[in-house]
């Protein structure tokens, strides 16, 4: 895509994808799907030489994923799904370092609390 001298990387980000999951300490809390919503930034192993999709990562192929594999099983744990995820995007070998947050919105807590998270950050060993 042109010739430049330096380091360059790209981060693809997908912002807000919208899940229905089975996730909860309790097995009551797991008996219906809870809305979470899920963050993801993938920074590429290589920068793109051209501007074709198989040079970069298929940002649409990772949301189908992750939809796919969030409504296959069950959490119990917000940390342990964000963790999953990022480790079977990350065998993707276009993907160097992974970040993937999870929130679920409206957690079932005894006080007013709009959402609760947690972030999975990891890199390939070069």
């Amino acid at each position: 895509m042109g010739n430049f001298e330096g380091a360059e990387s790209f981060t693809i980000s997908l912002r807000e994808l919208k899940v229905l999951a089975n996730i909860g300490v309790g097995e009551g809390e797991r008996l219906e799907k809870q809305p979470v919503t899920i963050d993801i930034e993938l920074e590429l192993a290589d920068v793109p030489n051209s501007d074709e999709i198989h040079e970069s990562c298929d940002y649409g192929a990772v949301a189908a994923f992750v939809v796919s594999e969030v409504s296959a099983r069950s959490y119990k744990l917000l940390e342990t799904m964000a963790m999953d995820l990022g480790r079977k995007i990350l065998r993707d070998e276009k993907v160097a370092s992974i970040r993937v947050s999870v929130t679920k919105v409206r957690p079932p807590v005894p006080v007013l609390l709009r959402s609760a998270g947690a972030t999975y950050v990891a890199r390939r060993e070069i």
